[in-house]
């Protein structure tokens, strides 16, 4: 096992975790995705994703987390 900072691996209220971000074309295809530790903030990843889509119209969700 590498070291954690590489390998977006982090601690939440969860444990150890990782938050993975994708960008799928209109049928579903992955484009590209951006993995963060499980503690950082939702913005990190779309910080990294959303000025590389090019489109006239973004559908966005965020995920909701359980327990």
């Amino acid at each position: 096992m590498g070291d954690p900072s590489t390998e977006a691996i982090g601690r939440s209220k969860g444990g150890l975790s990782t938050k993975i971000y994708a960008v799928v074309d209109a049928l579903g295809n992955s484009v590209s995705f951006h993995l963060t530790p499980g503690q950082a903030c939702d913005l990190d990843g779309a910080d990294q994703l959303l000025p590389k889509i090019v489109a006239n119209t973004v559908l966005a969700d965020k995920g909701i987390r359980c327990g």
